[in-house]
């Protein structure tokens, strides 16, 4: 919301074609979104279009003399919009004028992240859907100056995928503001939901295959372990899906569901779990251990890429195969007995906005001075 309202001020367009999720089932927050949006900027042109061809959301941002030109694999992620998106948008008048000094107008292709290559390759996406993505995202890129990924590995499975040896700018999501609560309205909060607070592990996000399927895994890796759990699993679901985790759930569990918690919630049973886990195949970048980091929690994620890039390697408890229950098994009693340095839980410091915004103002002004620009007003 921050976005529309800053980018009317300085009087440029948004426009958004929003497809729902790639498994086929939407969002109802971000149906609620981008009612908000349009009830706050009268010029954003807002298009729901669920049956796109290509998967492709697009985004136009008319600065001065800087196009943004948007488009790619930038799927719409269960309950949330874009962050990467709306913090270069938030952050477009300072653009605006930092830009207005050059001649040349920069074309720049942002790809947030390639996640359906991954997954079809897994048969969990429809193959010949990456292949409508891969189209739109070469003659993107054929037409850019440069690219903007959240990682290093977008960029390499881009690079792979389909030859790209251009520059590129490493552009991250931020870290959202959490809520700061008092110890006394944390307890009222878990009270309310039937949160005990002891030997309590949490997860946060949706319930799509790529998740769902190493979160059975984990649950079986926890009937290993001698020890009673309390499992609050956070985040909107399907019906259909709740239900396979309810089967999968061992006799040592106990399962707490939150469907689709407000902040101060998820906030209060992450600050008192003993570790929050985040099963998932693939990702593109994946806030949610981030913001549980930011909360003095400690992580359990799958060794895999992004993970391995974004966080030290003595910051997180990685799981080396997370469809393997033993490997599960081993990462949260690992997690459970053993401590983090103090420094991991500063670490997310450096996804804040406003340090984020800085780098990236920096980094693209030495990109526009290094490189010459495809294209002229």
């Amino acid at each position: 919301m921050e976005m529309a309202k800053g980018l009317k001020e300085v009087g440029h367009e948004i426009f958004f074609i929003v497809e729902d999720s790639p498994f086929g089932y939407a969002s109802e927050t971000n149906r609620r979104r981008l009612k908000e949006l349009k009830k706050i900027s009268e010029d954003a042109l807002i298009v729901s279009a669920p049956k796109v061809t290509n998967s492709v959301q697009k985004i136009s941002l008319g600065l001065t003399s800087l196009q943004l030109m948007i488009k790619g694999a930038l799927f719409i992620k269960k309950n949330k919009l874009n962050e990467g998106v709306f913090i270069l948008a938030r952050h477009a008048y300072s653009l605006r004028k930092m830009f207005s000094k050059q001649k040349a107008k920069l074309k720049l292709s942002i790809i947030y992240d390639l996640v359906p290559l991954e997954l079809s390759r897994m048969k969990l996406f429809d193959s010949s859907r990456v292949e409508g993505i891969l189209k739109v995202l070469k003659s993107s890129i054929e037409a850019s100056d440069a690219l903007i990924v959240s990682t290093k590995h977008t960029y390499e499975q881009l690079r792979k995928a389909l030859n790209v040896n251009k520059p590129y700018l490493l552009f991250p999501p931020p870290l959202r503001d959490l809520p700061r609560l008092d110890v006394q309205t944390m307890k009222r909060i878990l009270r309310t939901y039937g949160i005990s607070g002891r030997s309590t592990l949490s997860y946060l996000g949706s319930l799509e295959p790529k998740r769902l399927y190493p979160l059975i895994r984990m649950l079986d890796g926890l009937s290993l372990i001698d020890n009673n759990f309390e499992f609050v699993l956070m985040g909107c679901f399907r019906e259909d899906e709740l239900e396979l985790v309810k089967a999968s759930v061992p006799s040592n569990v106990d399962l707490k569901v939150i469907r689709c918690p407000p902040d101060a919630v998820s906030v209060s049973v992450i600050s008192v779990s003993r570790a929050f886990v985040f099963p998932t195949l693939a990702e593109g970048f994946g806030i949610p251990p981030l913001e549980a980091l930011s909360l003095r929690t400690k992580v359990v994620l799958p060794r895999i890429p992004p993970f391995t890039e974004i966080y030290p390697e003595d910051c997180i408890f990685f799981v080396k195969d997370p469809m393997s229950p033993r490997c599960w098994k081993e990462a949260i009693n690992n997690a459970l007995e053993a401590d983090v340095p103090e420094y991991c839980f500063k670490f997310p410091e450096r996804f804040k906005r406003r340090k984020l915004a800085e780098n990236f103002t920096k980094d693209l002004e030495r990109l526009m001075n290094e490189i010459q620009p495809l294209s002229s007003p």
